[in-house]
């Protein structure tokens, strides 16, 4: 980039040591803008989706549906998750079933580690402690789920729904 002759640089998502590989990235260029879900607004002019909102609406959305017992899969390692997942949980307590918030910590950016706790989940298809629905709090981590379900013999969304944010 520094070498570069662009009129500008859209960023779209997070970089590997983003807070530092960002700041050095404006420093070189004027015209920066950036896409992303973060927590809050960049250093920098953006788009940037409301991660509390979103989570909120999603939930609400399955609520609506009549699911009571929603699990939260989600990857620890990025801030905008582990904030989804704590508004879960939130979620969950002012609902009063708290007790019923289970939250999965996993890996990613593959759906790999998804789709092996989608394996643990579905054992069995049908299972007592099948939940209604999972909150995905990425894309990816859906991905995974639904190709488990989709395995595992489990009709999604009539055994389960699956909500990816992301």
């Amino acid at each position: 980039f520094e070498r570069s002759h662009a009129d500008g640089i859209i960023v779209l998502g997070d970089l590997v040591d983003g807070t530092w590989s960002l700041a050095d990235l404006t420093t070189h260029h004027r015209y920066v803008v950036g896409v992303s879900d973060r927590v809050g607004a960049g250093a920098f002019p953006g788009v940037y989706s409301d991660a509390a909102k979103g989570t909120r609406l999603a939930l609400e959305h399955l609520w609506g549906l009549g699911h009571r017992n929603i699990v939260c899969v989600s990857d620890p390692a990025t801030e905008d998750q582990r904030l989804r997942t704590t508004l879960y949980q939130t979620f969950m307590r002012e609902r009063g079933v708290g007790d019923l918030a289970v939250a999965y910590p996993i890996g990613q950016p593959d759906p790999e580690p998804s789709y092996r706790l989608g394996l643990e989940l579905f054992a069995g298809n049908g299972a007592r402690h099948l939940p209604t629905a999972i909150f995905a709090t990425s894309d990816t981590i859906a991905i995974g789920l639904l190709r488990a379900a989709y395995q595992s013999g489990v009709v999604v969304p009539r055994d389960v729904s699956i909500m990816g944010f992301d």
